[in-house]
């Protein structure tokens, strides 16, 4: 996700969503729609301690607003011509929805064999006020269970919900390696239609970083130190 908070809806407002899912005791927190505060995954991480999991703005709001996170300011000038400029060329609503992604993932394991996932996103630019994509969704944005591995995505939302594509990942590291897992399930997605990029960590520390797309930036880091690139 941009710096400046991630796109803009068709009504010019910014509304952010994300998860975040840890191995062990497969917690999960999820925020949909957020307006109004930065770093959506923050907010997500306080939401897995609670009882309720997955907040939309209305309750999310009041938790980041107790918790003091950080507010995010209201669209600039050039954000605004933009959304117009798009909104002009709605005759190609496909090529518009593939052409702007902006969601930012991760995974993890530490030295006592936990995992965890997050994702955190502003959705697709001139979306339709409302609209949820995969980033939110636990098993399609995101999946972390000790016992396999842990997963996070990116694309065309619609289409990873209808494979929950990060669970089947995930659970496809019991018997293959994470390359494998990865090819497997982006070749079920474009099939149907969809594009994606993933990156999949299994228990042992093996991972690997795959996409559809031309590019997908992503890096990792390891004892030997931090490696990031525009394509893997």
């Amino acid at each position: 996700m941009r710096a400046s908070g991630g796109n803009l809806q068709l009504d010019g407002i910014r509304r952010l969503d994300a998860s975040v899912m840890e191995g062990k005791g497969l917690k999960t927190g999820s925020v949909i729609g957020v307006e109004g505060f930065k770093n959506p995954i923050k907010l997500a991480r306080l939401i897995m301690d609670m009882p309720n999991t997955m907040l939309t703005n209305i309750g999310a709001k009041k938790i980041a607003k107790a918790n003091n996170l950080d507010p995010l300011a209201g669209p600039d000038k050039t954000a605004l011509q933009k959304l117009e400029k798009i909104k002009e060329k709605q005759g190609e609503p496909v090529r518009i929805f593939k052409s702007y992604f902006s969601t930012v993932g991760a995974v993890a394991l530490d030295n006592e064999g936990s995992l965890a996932a997050g994702a955190s996103t502003g959705g697709i630019q001139a979306m339709f006020p409302g609209r949820v994509g995969d980033t939110p969704i636990i098993g399609a944005g995101v999946y972390a269970e000790n016992s396999q591995g842990a997963v996070s995505c990116t694309g065309t939302g619609e289409y990873i919900v209808r494979l929950s594509l990060a669970k089947e990942i995930c659970m496809n590291l019991g018997s293959m390696p994470p390359l494998s897992a990865s090819r497997l399930s982006l070749k079920r997605l474009i099939l149907i239609g969809g594009d994606a990029g993933v990156i999949v960590l299994d228990k042992r520390g093996h991972f690997s970083i795959l996409h559809s797309t031309r590019f997908m930036s992503a890096g990792y880091a390891d004892k030997k130190g931090i490696t990031v690139k525009e394509g893997f």
